[in-house]
C-alpha cells in the first residue's frame, strides 16, 4: 500500500461544517488514511492509497455532497 498526500483546489467551502463534511465524507471513502480542509486556501489534502481510490473517485463523491475537488 503507497498512501501519498495530495493537496487538491476545493469549491463551495462557506464554513466550518463544509470542511467538517468534506473531511469526514472523505475518510469513509476506500484507500484514504487522512483528510484536512485548509479553508483559508480553499484546499484539502488527502492521504490515500492510489491502488484503492483515485482523485476521480474522490472528486465524485464530493460532488454528491455539493462541493467540487479541482482534479488538474
Amino acid at each position: 500500500m503507497s498512501i501519498s498526500p495530495t493537496t487538491f483546489p476545493i469549491k463551495g467551502i462557506h464554513c466550518n461544517g463544509c470542511a467538517h463534511l468534506i473531511e469526514e465524507t472523505l475518510k469513509e471513502q476506500p484507500g484514504v488514511s487522512s483528510a484536512a480542509v485548509n479553508r483559508a486556501a480553499n484546499t484539502v489534502t488527502v492521504a490515500f492509497d492510489a491502488q484503492a481510490s483515485t482523485p476521480m473517485a474522490l472528486a465524485r463523491v464530493l460532488a454528491a455532497a455539493g462541493y467540487e475537488l479541482v482534479v488538474e
